[in-house]
């Protein structure tokens, strides 16, 4: 099975499209702003991605 078949069964469309969502600094790391900032950035990201009509959201972490 080719990998876009994988994609297309998941996601139940032929090209998926995955966006990502990039959280600010978490604990530990400078610029840690507290748990609440973290949240009401992803979740205000994650609800615009979801707006533009993507397939599935990539998460990843700050700094990579």
């Amino acid at each position: 099975m080719k990998k876009t078949d994988v994609l297309a069964e998941i996601f139940d469309v032929d090209k998926p499209i995955i966006g990502a969502l990039y959280f600010v600094p978490l604990l530990g790391f400078y610029g840690f702003e507290g748990f609440e900032k973290i949240l009401d950035n992803a979740i205000k990201d994650a609800r615009a991605l979801e707006e533009g009509s993507i397939d599935g959201i990539n998460c990843i972490t700050y700094p990579c």
